[in-house]
């Protein structure tokens, strides 16, 4: 079993169980020199969402403090960063605060909120889950399964009632996965997960009595996933 890297203020283990071995096989994390900044790869831009009116299409529209893995194993930690969500892009400041897509290959990376004290997670998989393999997931529990959420956003042109000016807005849609190495399954509802889970560990938990929704969904989820990681521990 191989161990974990540090990811924002605590370590997560990122191969635990195997599994993440199949897609993570690259050489061991280190620490990127002094100056790496000029080692990252990456094209510049400037204004490339000026023209949205509603929404964003960032995971968060803040820039916040994060760190990236190349698939090369560097860290490259302190960095200001976005995910954008439409097209599955890290962006990052330089020294200048100039910003740029970032083009150095990656397989995780981190982002904390200083403010609100919560640190995300985020990878992209081999083992097909959407149907966009560029697609960057949320890392919401690990153990002998982990539990992903793709939150994808798209960008849509319509007019403003009583306008004949075109204005941009950006929608979103999120969906949850049930991930191992052989597979990647999308989940309905926390019954759902449930049912998989069950199949696996039989008598694991309780079966969800009712059909939750919203942000209480989410809360479900990984409360149903944590206490199977911790039984089939």
């Amino acid at each position: 079993m191989k161990k974990s890297f540090l990811l924002g203020v605590t370590w997560i283990l990122l191969l635990q169980a195997g599994i993440m071995a199949q897609q993570l096989q690259t050489p061991p994390v280190q620490q990127a020199m002094p100056g790496f900044l000029y080692d990252l790869k990456g094209e510049a831009i400037s204004n490339k969402y000026s023209e949205i009116k509603e929404g964003f299409p960032f995971f968060s529209d803040e820039w916040l403090k994060g760190k990236i893995v190349s698939t090369d194993g560097k860290i490259y930690d302190n960095l200001s960063l976005k995910l954008n969500l439409v097209e599955n892009e890290i962006h990052y400041l330089d020294d200048q605060s100039v910003e740029y897509i970032l083009k150095t290959p990656t397989r995780l990376m981190v982002l904390t909120d200083f403010i609100n004290k919560k640190t995300y997670t985020f990878i992209q998989t081999s083992t097909p889950c959407h149907k966009n393999k560029k697609t960057w997931y949320q890392v919401l529990d690990t153990g002998k399964v982990w539990l992903l959420k793709a939150e994808v956003k798209q960008i849509i042109t319509l007019k403003a009632y009583g306008s004949a000016i075109m204005e941009e807005k950006v929608t979103s849609s999120v969906s949850y996965y049930l991930y191992t190495p052989a597979e990647c399954t999308q989940l309905k509802d926390p019954r759902d997960l449930w049912e998989k889970l069950d199949a696996r560990l039989p008598g694991f938990s309780e079966k969800p009595a009712t059909r939750v929704s919203g942000k209480k969904t989410e809360e479900a989820l990984i409360q149903l996933s944590r206490l199977f990681n911790e039984k089939a521990s």
